[in-house]
């Protein structure tokens, strides 16, 4: 790869850190504590950066300048390569998406443990206290790393007390990411996320009908899926299909085939894993005698 190249393929991130208040007005700080910080910083971006990007993707973090008589540190991400923007994933950086990085979604789950990850095709989001977050696969998959959260714990809880607080900036200032106080300080503690993730996957297949319920379109119906033989539980959830049932205009037998779109979901807690079936839509009747008709 050429000079020329590899300038196209860098990405260039500047951020600065700052302890302000109490004893760092004082210009006095914990030296241990600070060391910690700046080497976690290093530390969280790589990590971030292998877990994105791949092991043999180029990252470096860097201390631009350290201004004198102060606790604000100059941070320089220089990326090689990589589909994706590390510091964006982040929240070290702005134009990323519309979550604000995983240091945003942290500081909007305040200390409390994910309960339930919802995932479809389009998005991911974290469901807890009755409040959903918008996130993404990227970040959450930061958002489950042990390493990454030590690291924020040594960046945003170790060094803030009552006097100190952490403030995060774009470079020179541009726009002020987070801050982080005594009241936040928890928010960044170190602690491992438990969760159930729930994927909800559309797929599209010729069912049979095994079991049918005239009295509700949520429970008591069961299909036969291809390749299987024991029936599951599914739910009607195509109005116009369930309206023909109701009114008896819909007539099949069990050998009956169905082309339908069928929503698969899928609870994951670690421990075992459940799929639950829903029928969004019947596309296409095929009676055992042959005759197709579209519902």
């Amino acid at each position: 790869m050429t000079t020329e190249q590899q300038n196209l393929n860098l990405r260039t991130t500047s951020f600065e850190l700052v302890y302000d208040g109490g004893k760092t007005e004082d210009h006095v700080i914990d030296a241990d504590v600070l060391g910690r910080s700046l080497m976690a910083f290093s530390a969280m971006v790589k990590e971030a950066n292998e877990l994105l990007n791949g092991p043999n993707s180029e990252i470096s973090i860097e201390v631009k300048a350290y201004k004198e008589g102060s606790f604000e540190t100059w941070f320089a991400i220089a990326q090689m390569g990589g589909q994706l923007n590390v510091a964006e994933v982040l929240g070290l950086a702005t134009g990323g998406a519309v979550t604000g990085g995983l240091i945003a979604v942290v500081n909007k789950l305040k200390g409390r443990k994910v309960t339930d990850v919802i995932i479809d095709e389009r998005t991911q989001s974290l469901k807890i206290d009755g409040e959903t977050i918008e996130s993404t696969k990227e970040i959450n998959t930061l958002l489950q790393s042990n390493p990454i959260r030590k690291d924020l714990s040594k960046i945003f809880h170790q060094p803030i007390s009552r006097d100190v607080k952490a403030k995060l900036y774009t470079g020179n200032k541009q726009q002020e990411l987070l801050e982080v106080g005594f009241e936040q300080v928890n928010y960044f503690r170190d602690q491992q996320v438990t969760k159930t993730i729930t994927t909800i996957e559309p797929d599209k297949q010729y069912i049979r009908i095994a079991t049918i319920n005239f009295a509700s379109s949520q429970s008591g119906w069961k299909v036969i899926l291809p390749n299987e033989e024991t029936p599951v539980a599914v739910k009607i959830n195509d109005e116009k299909f369930w309206k023909q049932v109701k009114e008896n205009t819909a007539r099949f037998s069990s050998d009956d085939l169905f082309y339908v779109e069928l929503e698969i979901k899928t609870v994951d807690n670690g421990i075992e894993q459940k799929k639950t079936y829903a029928i969004k839509q019947v596309i296409e009747h095929s009676p055992a005698d042959g005759k197709n008709k579209v519902v």
